[in-house]
């Protein structure tokens, strides 16, 4: 996913590439997997509703998180605050200390910076402040950002999720195909049969599979968004390896 992309995808009056026209008309029609379509239909309805999104104009939250190695041993750590202005000029700032170094990204449509003690951090490159922001807020969008026409959209059944029901929705990026993708990326996304709140995901990438578990969620205006998060890294057959991060969020209204 492509920097200028990505601030459409946080865009609430151009969601997903498309403009407010097709928001208006048909969001879902792009979709041409019927089963992929109602479930996506359902998963919006369970985490708040489109209209809800599109009215959101800010999002503000702490993050705190922890990487771990293979090992157990914590790789690596932060307690950061998040800020997304979703109307008008989207932008936004991610900051945090690293011991008494004060570290901030600000990014918009015309620019990205990082930037150390408030000056450039030339230490960071284009790409890594893009991935960085990337990583932090994807994730945070879904199922808002599977209208992404770019995305290929699938069935792929039921199953069983951590003892519960879960209705799966697989999605596919080629960036062969697609200019706005970087990675041949493949998600299958787990929605409670109950609710059509979304419980985890799982994450075939390049080298790695990730499965992520949603444990709590809580409600702002009305979208439903995660309070905590594990992510493991697993086999093929799903089978865990070992815990690769957790992720705690607390909301500013």
């Amino acid at each position: 996913m492509r920097f200028l992309s990505f601030l459409l995808i946080i865009g609430s009056s151009c969601l997903i590439a498309c403009n407010s026209k097709q928001v208006t008309e048909d969001p879902f029609e792009h979709i041409s997997d019927v089963k992929a379509k109602n479930l996506l239909k359902q998963a919006l309805k369970g985490s708040g509703g489109l209209d809800n999104w599109i009215s959101l104009d800010k999002l503000t939250f702490q993050k705190q998180y922890r990487l771990y190695l293979e090992s157990g041993e914590v790789e690596t750590s932060a307690d950061q605050r998040h800020s997304y202005s979703l109307q008008g000029e989207r932008k936004g700032t991610i900051s945090w200390k690293d011991g008494s170094e004060d570290h901030r990204i600000n990014f918009s449509k015309d620019k990205m910076e990082k930037l150390l003690a408030g000056q450039r951090d030339t230490s960071w490159s284009e790409t890594r402040i893009e991935n960085t922001v990337l990583s932090s807020v994807f994730v945070m969008m879904i199922p808002y950002n599977l209208l992404d026409p770019t995305a290929s959209l699938s069935y792929a059944g039921e199953e069983m999720f951590n003892g519960k029901l879960v209705e799966v929705l697989q999605v596919e990026y080629d960036p062969d195909q697609h200019e706005n993708h970087t990675t041949p990326d493949i998600w299958w996304l787990l929605f409670s049969k109950d609710n059509y709140a979304l419980l985890g995901y799982k994450v075939k990438h390049k080298d790695h599979i990730s499965l992520v578990e949603n444990l709590q969620n809580k409600k702002i205006q009305g979208i439903l968004l995660p309070e905590g998060r594990k992510s493991w890294r697993v086999d093929e057959q799903g089978n865990k390896l070992y815990l690769r991060a957790d992720y705690s969020y607390s909301y500013i209204e």
